[in-house]
């Protein structure tokens, strides 16, 4: 099972325990982040290991179009859920991964990640290569 398939099991297997876990959820590190990125309302944004879009809900309001990728199914399922719940009808979610992400140069304004570096075998190049470029949102 290479790295991609072991992230992916054990998300799968603990996405409602990752939807409700309290250090996932603390409101104050996601208002940290939305102040240090400051993203405007004319911006497209990309949350590179999206989860469950938690930070759809924070970001989306405020901008023009997000884009969330994650490399699990189970959470981007569980993203839209939430965004339908929320009313991001602008925020789409899509299996991707970090190191060949599905966006393409100089389409994207902002991008951020929460949670996730510490499951990318490549963390530096995936935040060279996560610069912002892209996405047809």
């Amino acid at each position: 099972m290479d790295e991609q398939e072991r992230v992916r099991a054990q998300f799968t297997a603990q996405v409602e325990r990752f939807v409700t876990a309290p250090h996932v959820n603390a409101a104050e590190p996601v208002e940290r982040l939305g102040a240090l990125a400051a993203p405007r309302a004319d911006e497209r944004v990309l949350d590179v290991g999206c989860g469950p879009g938690l930070l759809a809900r924070a970001f989306g309001p405020r901008v023009a179009g997000f884009l969330g990728v994650d490399v699990t199914p189970a959470m981007l399922m569980k993203a839209r859920e939430i965004a339908a719940r929320e009313g991001l009808s602008h925020a789409r979610f899509v299996v991707g991964h970090a190191g060949r992400l599905p966006v393409g140069t100089g389409r994207m304004d902002l991008v951020v990640t929460r949670l996730a570096l510490h499951h990318m075998s490549d963390p530096d190049g995936a935040i060279s290569r996560s610069a912002p470029s892209g996405s047809d949102l």
